[in-house]
């Protein structure tokens, strides 16, 4: 259980990382 819920929140920090990173690509292009 206690593995389960820590792939989840791995899944979860790599969501928000992507998020981070595609705006951060997005803001250079509009630049």
């Amino acid at each position: 259980m206690a593995i389960l819920k820590y792939k989840s929140m791995q899944i979860l920090v790599n969501k928000v990382k992507f998020i981070l990173t595609s705006q951060s690509q997005v803001n250079k292009f509009t630049l």
